[in-house]
């Protein structure tokens, strides 16, 4: 009824309007009526809108549901649009790359886990090796590697091992995770006369793409980065020959950034360089041992 009486109201004052009008403009001024006229209009349908949307009149159980329904909808599709940008926000911060274009033997789109571009970084440790085991037991016993307590005999500098990040982009049937490596300060008096901190932290990134069969890790020193960056990659996936096996690629690069170390650069590069080699091998192989004792002797 209410609803009624708004639109009889409203009529009566259209109708009012243009009977009205004819003795108003003999009366008053044509110039400011024609002003003056478009007011009334917008009083009326500004009326008409108060009476659509009170909530005094009882709408229709179906007008009601379709109301509900087109706001659920409008709100659904603006978080769907949301989520993806902070998705996007999300690999961009962690260098995770969204590979479209297709290649053999891999579904798309997939992520990938890259190295920034350096042009000034000293690579070195280039290696190529087969991990008789599935990448899905590769990447399982790598966050295991280190026996707890720490620190593992194995690796007496590493000090202890914290989750910083974990998360599961199904999206890409895929997990990302960061971890922060504390290693204890063992470092030559030449390098320690500019890094006398007693721990060196080191972020550790990971990707592995479960739908793709790669895991990826990247690890980057946290500390010192004003006096240079120290960065390992590796890429594991399954290898082309034997399909339940793992092809391992690993090299390391470092870049001197301090302007005081410009002039020790290159024996700084060269200890960093044969400690890595040196250590690397032992490394992979404690990796391996630790995948053996985990699942048994490897199947050909």
């Amino acid at each position: 009824m209410q609803l009624l009486l708004y639109l009889a109201t409203g009529a009566a004052l259209l109708v009012a309007i243009k009977v009205a009008q004819p003795w108003i403009y003999v009366t008053a001024d044509e110039e400011l009526m024609q002003k003056l006229s478009p007011l009334l209009w917008f009083a009326l349908g500004y009326l008409i809108v108060i009476v659509l949307r009170s909530k005094s009149f009882p709408w229709p159980d179906r007008l009601q549901v379709s109301s509900v329904a087109s706001t659920a909808r409008f709100r659904g599709s603006r978080r769907r649009r949301r989520a993806p940008v902070e998705l996007d926000v999300f690999l961009r911060k962690h260098g995770v790359q969204v590979v479209r274009q297709p290649e053999e033997g891999y579904s798309v789109p997939r992520l990938m886990l890259g190295l920034p571009e350096d042009q000034d970084a000293f690579q070195f440790g280039d290696h190529n090796a087969t991990i008789p085991y599935t990448v899905e037991q590769t990447a399982d016993v790598y966050y295991r590697k280190f026996k707890e307590p720490l620190p593992d005999p194995a690796s007496r500098l590493l000090h202890s091992i914290e989750v910083i990040e974990e998360r599961h982009l199904d999206e890409y049937c895929a997990v990302f995770k960061r971890r922060l490596l504390r290693f204890r300060n063992e470092a030559p008096s030449l390098i320690k006369r500019f890094a006398s901190s007693d721990f060196v932290e080191y972020f550790e990134d990971s990707l592995l793409d479960k739908q793709n069969r790669l895991f990826y890790v990247y690890v980057k020193n946290e500390s010192f980065q004003s006096l240079g960056v120290l960065e390992d990659f590796s890429v594991y996936k399954a290898d082309a020959n034997k399909s339940h096996w793992t092809h391992l690629h690993q090299f390391c690069r470092v870049h001197i950034t301090s302007s005081s170390l410009s002039f020790f650069r290159s024996q700084i590069e060269s200890f960093i360089s044969n400690f890595y080699c040196k250590n690397a091998p032992d490394a992979r192989s404690y990796h391996l041992q630790r995948i053996t004792e985990e699942f048994g002797p490897p199947t050909e």
